[in-house]
């Protein structure tokens, strides 16, 4: 099997490491091959900067068939926010001959579990300009039963890019301290227990 990761940031190099080394310490039963090809178009310029929604609908649409003819992969995993919540609109997913998924479903499992578990809590889902006004989080936690004031959705512009850029990480510290306050400032009610789900990959 051919397992192609892609992400707009460095993100999915993280995401690509961890499969790796539960490939190589499980028992699989087939073979299986990684690749990781970033999908940003530029290396300073990324989705994000893009000036529409349709221009980056159409940018990650064009490399989904690049690279599905370039590497032919067995199933395609978007290891970034940003394109899981635009892959629905670009034609690749439309006729797709290769399976995609991609890390909001992951994410969404996994906040599901943790609110489930701990009923008073409230979630801060932490993510770029782009996740956050798709209200993918919010809209599919919801259909799952989770109360909209549950789930606080905060913006978090250029901390993915500062948190690879920022090797002491004390800029990209004090973007996370702004944004929580930000997020906590405009919570409908306070609370004793919030899970902080980093969506900014």
């Amino acid at each position: 099997m051919h397992l192609l990761i892609t992400d707009s940031g460095v993100g999915g190099l993280s995401v690509c490491a961890y499969i790796e080394r539960f490939l190589r310490t499980h028992h699989i039963d087939e073979p299986v091959e990684l690749t990781y090809v970033n999908a940003s178009p530029e290396n300073d310029f990324g989705y994000n900067a893009m000036s529409s929604r349709e221009e980056k609908v159409a940018n990650f649409d064009r490399f989904l068939h690049i690279v599905e003819q370039t590497y032919e992969p067995d199933m395609i995993y978007i290891a970034c926010n940003t394109l899981s919540v635009l892959f629905s609109d670009t034609g690749f997913s439309q006729n797709q001959s290769v399976p995609v998924r991609g890390i909001v479903e992951t994410g969404v499992n996994r906040l599901l579990y943790e609110l489930q578990q701990v009923r008073g809590a409230t979630t801060i889902i932490f993510g770029t300009v782009t996740t956050i006004a798709e209200q993918t989080y919010l809209k599919r936690l919801q259909k799952e039963g989770i109360d909209g004031s549950r789930i606080i959705s905060q913006a978090c512009p250029s901390l993915a890019d500062t948190i690879s850029e920022d090797r002491e990480g004390s800029l990209a510290w004090n973007k996370i301290i702004a944004y929580v306050g930000e997020a906590v400032d405009n919570s409908q009610e306070k609370c004793d227990h919030y899970l902080a789900y980093l969506a900014c990959t």
